[in-house]
């Protein structure tokens, strides 16, 4: 058996045969150097580094001045760790050949193992002289000044490496990591692209990360889920694909992905926090909170994690816990914008309101803008907001996959910010009730408006005419509509008389809402006594008796996108202040099944003459969302309570007894969003 025939084998990758070949040289030429080296290298590739360097010491033992033996030995030594022979061998080899690229290498990845990271640049820096098509001397050469925080030299090194092996994938994922933290995208994105044909899951995660940030979720969504299908147990990977889908609203699968990080990662707490988003995105709230729980346990005193818990017990009617803890998230955090808007909200629900106003004003004077982003949007949409409690509720009529939204608390706008605002398409008037509109916003509303430029919904001017006191003015000339004269009493001594012929009539706090103050006044008796403690202004109109034939009175409520009528819900009850959540309505059959009717065909119930009457309020009203609470009176009349844009639109429970509306709740919601296009697509097409 010759050298050549073994060493054929060797390079074929038959390394069996070269190995026996290498044996039955060595058995007739014991201190045949070249088979000794070419066993060492033999015997190291399949992992046998015992024998390995009893091969290499012996050829070295006896041809101690071979260059090449000592950098075989070196190589032997580096793969089990021991550092100082290497140093050895390779100084050795420079003392024979002071420009060996290799040996200069090799003693630079001992001294990096070895935390010497100084001289291991300068061994790298003599490999690279000796040697400048080399690549792995750069893409080392980049980890190790990456590592010392010399990113844009890393950059050089890296790209270096990848100039002379244009498939180096490892360069290439390291030199897209190194830009990216540069902030330099455009060339990373390029770079991991480059590293892709290689199956590193730590490339597609990171890649996925730069088109989140961009918003652009289907290269995102397909990246991640490539890295997972790579590396299944890839937590942070997981933990990113959930917050990706989160961010595009599927929460469902969002949570699937976030529980799946937490059972590979059980510590992980920023996804116990996404999973706490997203079952409060479901309104499983216990769950959300178990959620946010659980991430403070690896996040103690975590702003977000504890304003998070605040908001779902608010949501949850558990108003004394919520306000104990955004104070304890502003002991911490004095400038959590958040919590200082949501206590501020609490206070004033409890009439403590110069409170309150020290947090709304520490607030919003630091931030009166508050960017809500879908990674799916088509649109985006300035909200015109005010800190007063007259603002339409928006949890529901918005669909945030569609839109990006913009809260903008316009009475502590600057004209600089007027100026400068996020590109958006359109502009919604939040503010619905004039009554409890701030009094500071009808300048910085008027300047607005002077420079705005984009359409306008639900403009300022119209809704004003909505006030209690001024409807009547609007709509009572409308056939089939009956709507009391209301009258605005600024104190007990403010009264119109004719009230008094008027009994019994019903008075209601001005800044108040959803009935709460309204009381009736049936006696001269107790109108003298209720004026006399008056402390408030008042509206006050005549009470007309709605009741049914069949004893029960009814409230109707009709919706009105761009004017047009949509059934809401009827609520039945036996007292005369009539409220859908106190008319028990889920506890009795009959109320559901003509609530149906209602919502399935309401000119059936009322008639063409009373749904000509809502009719006419939606064209007159001339909103682009509104709508109107009312009866119908035995003779069939409309009779109106109230019609403004504050009325709110809500899905029920998917699995509750009321569960019946919500198809006609969709068609609500999904006549507004096509609202909200048509505007957006028509101001784009006249330029």
């Amino acid at each position: 058996m010759n050298i050549l025939t073994a060493l054929k084998h060797h390079e074929a990758g038959r390394l069996k045969e070269a190995i026996d070949a290498y044996r039955l040289i060595l058995k007739a030429a014991p201190n045949n150097t070249d088979a000794l080296h070419l066993m060492a290298h033999a015997t190291l590739q399949t992992g046998d580094t015992e024998q390995a360097v009893r091969f290499a010491t012996r050829a070295v033992t006896l041809a101690p001045n071979n260059p090449h033996y000592l950098l075989t030995l070196g190589t032997v030594h580096s793969q089990i760790g021991q550092l100082d022979k290497v140093l050895d061998c390779y100084k050795r080899v420079l003392a024979l050949q002071p420009n060996s690229a290799s040996a200069h290498f090799g003693i630079a990845n001992a001294l990096m193992s070895l935390n010497r990271l100084t001289e291991a640049e300068q061994s790298f820096l003599a490999a690279l002289n000796a040697q400048p098509e080399f690549p792995e001397a750069s893409y080392n050469l980049g980890n190790l000044c990456k590592e010392l925080g010399k990113l844009e030299v890393a950059v050089e090194h890296f790209q270096q490496a990848v100039k002379y092996r244009p498939n180096f994938a490892d360069a290439h994922h390291n030199l897209a990591s190194t830009l990216n933290t540069l902030g330099r995208e455009d060339e990373a994105v390029a770079s991991y692209h480059a590293a892709l044909p290689g199956e590193f899951p730590e490339t597609y995660n990171n890649l996925a990360n730069i088109y989140l940030k961009r918003d652009m979720i289907d290269e995102a969504l397909r990246y991640y889920e490539r890295a997972v299908a790579i590396k299944p147990d890839y937590a942070e990977a997981w933990n990113n694909l959930g917050k990706a889908l989160l961010g595009a609203k599927k929460f469902d699968d969002a949570a699937l992905c976030c529980e799946r990080a937490i059972a590979l990662a059980p510590k992980m707490a920023d996804a116990h926090f996404n999973l706490g988003v997203v079952r409060g995105n479901q309104n499983r709230f216990t769950d959300a909170i178990d959620s946010f729980s659980r991430a403070l346990e690896f996040w103690p005193e975590h702003a977000d994690t504890l304003y998070n818990i605040a908001f779902i017990h608010n949501r949850m009617g558990r108003r004394e816990e919520a306000e104990r803890l955004y104070r304890q998230v502003l002991e911490s955090h004095p400038d959590h914008i958040g919590s200082h808007i949501n206590l501020s909200e609490i206070l004033m629900a409890k009439d403590r309101k110069e409170e309150a106003q020290k947090h709304i004003a520490f607030a919003y004077l630091k931030q009166n803008l508050f960017e809500r982003h879908s990674l799916v949007a088509n649109k985006s949409i300035l909200l015109l907001f005010d800190a007063g409690k007259g603002n339409i509720n928006l949890s529901h009529l918005f669909n945030e996959a569609t839109n990006n939204l913009y809260d903008w608390m316009i009475e502590f706008a600057t004209d600089a910010q007027m100026a400068s605002l996020p590109a958006h398409e359109l502009v919604f008037n939040a503010m619905g009730d004039p009554d409890l509109t701030g009094g500071d916003v009808a300048s910085p509303i008027a300047r607005f408006l002077r420079m705005n430029k984009k359409p306008l919904l639900n403009p300022p001017d119209k809704v004003a005419r909505t006030a209690r006191h001024l409807l009547p003015n609007l709509i009572s000339d409308i056939n089939g509509l009956i709507i009391p004269q209301l009258w605005r009493c600024a104190d007990g001594n403010d009264w119109n008389e004719d009230t008094i012929a008027s009994l019994p009539v019903l008075a209601r706090p001005v800044h108040t809402q959803g009935g709460i103050g309204m009381v009736k006044l049936e006696t001269p008796e107790a109108l003298a006594e209720f004026r006399a403690a008056q402390s408030e202004p008042m509206y006050v109109s005549r009470f007309i008796d709605y009741r049914s034939p069949d004893g029960y009175c009814r409230k109707y409520r009709i919706i009105f996108i761009d004017r047009e009528p949509y059934p809401y819900h009827l609520a039945i009850s036996p007292n005369w202040l009539v409220h859908y959540y106190t008319a028990d309505m889920p506890d009795h059959a009959w109320k559901l099944e003509e609530e149906k009717r209602f919502l399935d065909n309401p000119e059936d119930v009322l008639g063409s003459r009373g749904m000509d009457a809502i009719r006419a309020v939606g064209q007159r009203l001339d909103l682009d969302y509104a709508g109107i609470d009312f009866s119908l009176t035995a003779d069939g009349h409309i009779l109106v309570f109230e019609s403004n844009p504050t009325m709110l639109v809500h899905p029920e429970d998917e699995n509750g007894p009321t569960r019946h509306k919500n198809p006609y709740i969709k068609r609500i919601l999904d006549a507004f969003e096509a609202k909200l296009q048509r505007t957006v697509d028509a101001a784009k097409a006249s330029g």
